[in-house]
């Protein structure tokens, strides 16, 4: 088992790198650079992974380059448009609007039609993982 959690790390540790990368990347568009900030702060409370840990590579090894590795497969990846992705964004908001007013399930809806849409962007997954952890926690605080 804590070779399985080492591995979850490793790849883990491997799309931080990545996000990271992205976001040192991305001087244009301040909202997707905030989203993505936020997608690494929920992988690394959830993974208990953290960039900022500089002893990384000795504990998961270098990283993989994860781009490199779905690049040799872009033919099977849906090509998306610009109009795609303001859709699945708008899904994503519509998403975050609901997990605000505790509108759980509608939230889990939107967060799902923005994944159909593009199914390779891992802020909607964060924001889905956010949503059940939200919910999770108002039902706990309920059985008190």
């Amino acid at each position: 088992m804590a070779q399985e959690q080492l591995t979850k790390q490793r790849l883990i540790y491997s799309i931080l790198k990545f996000l990271d990368r992205e976001i040192q990347a991305e001087y244009e568009n301040i909202e997707r650079r905030e989203s993505i900030e936020v997608a690494v702060q929920c992988l690394e409370a959830s993974f208990n992974v953290s960039l900022a840990n500089s002893q990384n590579d000795l504990i998961y090894g270098p990283h993989i380059d994860l781009l490199s590795l779905v690049s040799n497969k872009s033919s099977t990846n849906k090509l998306l448009t610009d109009d795609m992705r303001q859709q699945a964004d708008r899904f994503k908001n519509q998403g975050n609007e609901f997990i605000k007013q505790e509108k759980y399930k509608e939230a889990l809806e939107a967060y799902n039609a923005a994944i159909q849409i593009d199914a390779n962007n891992a802020i909607y997954y964060c924001n889905r993982l956010v949503r059940f952890k939200t919910k999770t926690k108002k039902e706990n605080q309920s059985l008190l």
